[in-house]
């Protein structure tokens, strides 16, 4: 079977190029390490543990304990902590415990805790919501998360505004009784997530928002999850202008909870949907087949 006509070898990191080893900025031993203020990552930063579930950090309180404003300060929105809002996008304030911001920055090697009995409601003001979230990649660049795991979160991780990021062998564990999202790219381009395991359910599972282009959910297990390929597209607020284009779902295996056909509008979502919940296709994953004939071509 031909692969899609759209080429997505060239996603991820530097272009779909092997993640580095670059020496950490800021270690955690091994051991559980409890955690009161948002870790914040600039450019050039790694941040490493000594392994999943061998370094624990564990953050007993959410971004509204920790004082971080909601979104954009006015506290009239009713999604508090569940997505960036536009001016905070241009702000130092993230949408995770752990925020980053720049190019060439990585989180390895260990797993991110939130209290298991928290409360979260969709669509909830700030008094109704606290922020158990785990890492926001904001206007980031050619960065990386590998080898983590986050449990108990609302939101697991956000890649928002940036593109060329690399998000490699994590393992994502939402609330108990469902949090929001385990994996976002919103108003993001050319992202890889790949080589994944994602337990428990949440509102939006694996989703696109507010546009982006030729992004990759490929090589994973989900345990019930959600397949949303624009979480906004066709909706009054943002119009049909930031519709996703080109997102690719690639042999992912589990139980599909659901998967997004249509917009707000009713019209058809873009997607490539390739060995999901099925195996019917030969190869098993577009994004490898297409990411060796790229090496094969000289790229990277």
């Amino acid at each position: 079977m031909p692969l899609p006509s759209f080429d997505y070898g060239n996603v991820g990191y530097h272009g779909g190029a092997p993640l580095p080893d670059k020496p950490a900025t800021r270690t955690f031993p091994a051991g559980r390490h409890t955690i009161t203020n948002p870790i914040v990552l600039k450019t050039g930063d790694v941040l490493r543990g000594a392994g999943r579930d061998k370094t624990i950090l564990y953050f007993p309180e959410g971004l509204k304990q920790m004082g971080v404003p909601c979104r954009d300060g006015t506290f009239t929105n009713n999604d508090c902590f569940d997505w960036p809002e536009a001016n905070s996008r241009t702000s130092d304030l993230f949408m995770g415990v752990i925020g980053a911001m720049g190019s060439e920055i990585g989180i390895e090697d260990l797993t991110i805790e939130f209290p298991a009995n928290h409360a979260w409601t969709h669509h909830a003001k700030h008094e109704g919501t606290s922020g158990y979230n785990g890492f926001e990649l904001k206007q980031c660049t050619n960065c990386w998360i590998k080898d983590v795991s986050i449990k108990n979160a609302d939101n697991s991780i956000m890649v928002s505004d940036g593109g060329n990021n690399t998000i490699q062998g994590v393992h994502l564990y939402a609330r108990p009784g469902g949090g929001h999202i385990h994996v976002a790219y919103v108003n993001s381009d050319n992202n890889l997530t790949t080589n994944f395991r994602m337990y428990g359910t949440s509102s939006h599972g694996l989703v696109n928002n507010w546009g982006g282009e030729n992004n990759v959910f490929a090589n994973g297990w989900v345990e019930n999850l959600k397949l949303e390929a624009d979480h906004s597209c066709g909706s009054r607020r943002h119009g049909d202008e930031i519709c996703t284009k080109n997102l690719l779902y690639s042999n992912i295996s589990g139980k599909i909870g659901a998967i997004q056909t249509i917009d707000r509008k009713g019209d058809p979502v873009e997607k490539v949907l390739w060995n999901v919940g099925n195996l019917d296709r030969c190869p098993l994953d577009a994004y490898t087949a297409q990411h060796s004939n790229e090496t094969r071509r000289g790229g990277t």
